[in-house]
C-alpha cells in the first residue's frame, strides 16, 4: 500500500510538471539519458558549502527537457519516499538560459536544500544539473550559480575538470 501511495504521488508529480505549456509538435521520445542519474559521469564543485553537480544532455526541445526533468525529480521521490525520507517539491522557476524546481528532503538529522534543473550552456548544450546546500537556497542562489557555471564561462576543457 506504502509503494502505491509513493508511485501515485511521483506519478501526480510527472502529470503535474507536463502541464506546462510548450511547443506542441514535440514529439515523445526516450527521456532518460543512458547514463543514467547524475551521480554517474558527473562533475562536482564544491564553493561555501553548495556542491554542484551536472551530467551533459542531448536533447534540445524545451517540453522534452521539461520531462527529463520531471523524470529525474520522480525517481529522487520514489528512491525518498522508499527511504522513509519526507519531502517538499516547490516551485518551477523558469529563466532564459535554465528551469529548475526546489526539493527539500527532511532527513532525521538534518534537511538537505535542492535545486533540480536543466541549463543552456555557453555553446548551446543543455545539462542537468542539482545545486544542493545544508541551507535554504534561493533564486538568486541558484540564477548566479548556473549563469556563471554553465554560461558565462562554460568552455570545453570544464568537461574535462
Amino acid at each position: 500500500m506504502k509503494k502505491l501511495l509513493h508511485w501515485c504521488t511521483a506519478g501526480l508529480i510527472m502529470v503535474s510538471i507536463s502541464m506546462f505549456p510548450g511547443p506542441r509538435d514535440v514529439k515523445a521520445a526516450g527521456l532518460i539519458p543512458a547514463t543514467g542519474l547524475p551521480t554517474e559521469a558527473t562533475l562536482t564543485k564544491e564553493e561555501k558549502d553548495l556542491q554542484l553537480s551536472y551530467v551533459q544532455l542531448d536533447e534540445r526541445e524545451k517540453n522534452i527537457l521539461d520531462e527529463i526533468l520531471s523524470d529525474y525529480v520522480s525517481e529522487e521521490v520514489v528512491r525518498l519516499a522508499d527511504a522513509g525520507v519526507d519531502y517538499e517539491i516547490k516551485g518551477w522557476m523558469e529563466k532564459g538560459t535554465h528551469t529548475y524546481l526546489f526539493l527539500e528532503k527532511r532527513f532525521p538529522e538534518k534537511t538537505v536544500y535542492t535545486a533540480c534543473g536543466y541549463a543552456q550552456t555557453g555553446n548551446g548544450e543543455y545539462v542537468y544539473f542539482e545545486l544542493t546546500s545544508p541551507a535554504a537556497l534561493t533564486e538568486e542562489m541558484v540564477d548566479k550559480e548556473t549563469q556563471s557555471t554553465f554560461f558565462e564561462g562554460w568552455i570545453s576543457e570544464k568537461a574535462l575538470c
